[in-house]
């Protein structure tokens, strides 16, 4: 409530202000006119939040024609219909999770799934900063859940739009599952709206894309996985870890990715659930701690398999994520409980305590992988789709 009560910039404020440049026919991307524009749309002036990555727009260009809905209202009223959209969307997302899972919505574990939903950390602090990270995982999994193909492909879309490292991951789920269909209708709607977003950027636009792109991955910026950044444990890929341990940028780059994919090769052959797909996206590449929202999909099939040690061992490890244990941490840093020292070299903080998400989606992947493969017939197929295929209720 805070983030709707004041004038201040926030995660949806950069993408809100590029679209709104977009619909004027500028440099969406043009970091000096950001500012101009923010106070334009009733913005309150800032410096730059101690990053000058808070003026410069990263969202790719089909963003912005999603976004022009917001970008027609000042500030105050596009934070509102933000948070409108994304608490609408939420107990669609739940229901398309329970859908998806066979779970019944006044069953026991359906109130339960809803309750551990509705407690989750991420959740709350994708709202509470307004991350577009929450509506683009919300329209994933609705897309992923929809039984018609153009449905749930146009969804998944507007997914991809939203958010491109979440969309991804279920579109490469309808992908490896050979929803092609689907997939096409997917990628149809993300091509759509690119040309739609590419007709009204200027030539130049690539120029301050590329430019604004510089400034996430300079050392301490946001994206920035080192000591550098002081918030870097609210960063969830394998990255944090590896350099602590490797103290090589390019190293832990490397091995990020073999480990994710070699887990990618496992879930492939194994033909597991989308749960541990998306999970296993979290890990080699710049994802936030926002972005562990997708762990509801994991929490759903644990509470689907409660009678399996499986489902219990998967509630367990997800219930880390009930706790903002990066948050904590980081305001025992900013009140000098723990020093600049034991922030930056401390074995237990930089192994362990700040990465615990990390580490917890580790162990839930390592947990789903142990799943025994499915029938041939149910390969690729939603968990409801089966059931209704075996005459399940």
């Amino acid at each position: 409530m805070r983030a709707l009560r004041t004038r201040e910039p926030n995660d949806f404020s950069t993408s809100y202000v590029a679209a709104r440049l977009w619909l004027r026919g500028n440099d969406a991307y043009d970091s000096t006119k950001f500012m101009p524009a923010w106070v334009e749309a009733g913005g309150q002036a800032f410096a730059d939040r101690g990053s000058p990555t808070n003026t410069r727009p990263a969202y790719p260009p089909p963003a912005l024609p999603v976004l022009t809905p917001f970008a027609m209202l000042p500030w105050t009223a596009a934070k509102w219909a933000f948070t409108l959209l994304a608490c609408l969307l939420f107990p669609v997302t739940i229901w398309s999770i329970l859908r998806f899972y066979g779970i019944g919505w006044s069953s026991s574990e359906g109130l339960a799934l809803t309750a551990y939903a509705l407690a989750l950390t991420p959740w709350h602090t994708a709202l509470a900063v307004m991350s577009p990270s929450a509506i683009a995982i919300e329209l994933g999994i609705i897309g992923a859940a929809l039984a018609k193909d153009e449905a749930g492909g146009i969804v998944t879309g507007l997914s991809l739009c939203w958010k491109p490292q979440i969309g991804l991951l279920f579109l490469l789920e309808q992908v490896f599952s050979k929803r092609w269909r689907r997939a096409g209708w997917a990628i149809s709607g993300l091509v759509l709206i690119s040309v739609i977003a590419l007709v009204r950027l200027p030539p130049q636009w690539i120029s301050s894309y590329r430019e604004n792109l510089h400034y996430f991955q300079t050392a301490g910026g946001v994206n920035d996985f080192t000591a550098a950044n002081p918030i870097r444990f609210d960063l969830l890929n394998l990255q944090v870890i590896l350099y602590f341990l490797f103290q090589n940028y390019g190293l832990a780059n490397v091995i990020s990715w073999a480990i994710a994919s070699a887990l990618l090769v496992v879930w492939w052959r194994r033909h597991t659930d989308i749960s541990v797909l998306v999970l296993i996206g979290l890990l080699p590449f710049y994802q936030r701690i926002y972005n562990a929202g997708l762990v509801m999909l994991a929490i759903a099939w644990g509470f689907a398999h409660l009678r399996e040690w499986r489902g219990k061992g998967v509630l367990f490890v997800s219930a880390i994520f009930l706790v903002p244990g990066a948050a904590l941490l980081q305001t025992l840093h900013e009140r000098r409980w723990i020093s600049d020292f034991a922030w930056d070299h401390s074995v237990l903080i930089n192994l362990f305590l700040g990465p615990e998400a990390t580490w917890a989606i580790l162990v839930l992947i390592a947990i789903l992988l142990t799943v025994p493969r499915p029938p041939i017939e149910n390969r690729g197929v939603p968990v409801s789709v089966a059931g209704v295929a075996r005459g399940s209720t």
